[in-house]
């Protein structure tokens, strides 16, 4: 295991973001049922979020900040790629915006990391968006892998796990956030290298202090 234009009308686009918002309550429940209430404290209502956001060391300006690009990002993904961006998720720490997911060609990688630089408070672009369809098998197990992973921080002694984001695709697990010091980060990234299902670890951990 290795380390490492079509404009729509507003009803139109009004519809797709409904349909992102169904499609992430979809992974939210599947992920729920697999694996108990570990993962209430990340999505929920929003004095759950809340709750996540005020437990993690960020300042929860920089926190509320970063969800606002994410949800910037997706707007205007939604808008210019239409029901593509279903596919694409975005995760922004501290500025720096991570995209994965799963398109049609290598057009639509492009387009989505444009989008993505062109919303106020990015600072960079990682794009790890393929070219492909993922199987429905596959989003549950990733569903699986980020709540499992979630689970064994969370229980893990010395790690602040709110400090971290998990996102997993196609059984790779993308982390970012931050650690106190280079051995919880060691730490972080060995759990989840150990977890079943997982075929390679991409950490984005920086350590507390370090300027992006």
């Amino acid at each position: 295991m290795s380390i490492s234009k079509m404009r729509f009308h507003a009803t139109d686009n009004a519809k797709l973001q409904n349909l992102f918002f169904l499609k992430s309550v979809v992974v939210f429940i599947v992920s729920m049922s697999l694996n108990g209430c570990a993962t209430f404290a990340l999505l929920g209502t929003g004095a759950a979020v809340g709750g996540y956001v005020a437990g993690r060391d960020k300042p929860i300006k920089q926190s509320l900040t970063d969800t606002q690009i994410d949800s910037e990002i997706k707007r205007r993904m939604i808008e210019t790629l239409g029901n593509v961006a279903l596919d694409i998720s975005v995760v922004t720490d501290n500025g720096c915006v991570l995209l994965t997911g799963n398109v049609p060609d290598e057009g639509t990688i492009t387009k989505a990391e444009d989008i993505a630089r062109t919303v106020p408070g990015v600072i960079a672009v990682d794009n790890n968006i393929v070219i492909g369809k993922t199987k429905l098998s596959t989003t549950f197990a990733d569903a699986y892998i980020t709540s499992t992973c979630r689970t064994k921080l969370l229980s893990a002694k010395n790690i602040r796990s709110l400090n971290v984001k998990i996102k997993t695709m196609n059984h790779v697990v993308y982390l970012s956030g931050t650690a106190r010091n280079e051995k919880e980060r060691n730490n972080i990234v060995c759990i989840v290298t150990k977890t079943n299902g997982v075929k390679k670890v991409v950490s984005y951990v920086t350590l507390a202090g370090d300027e992006k």
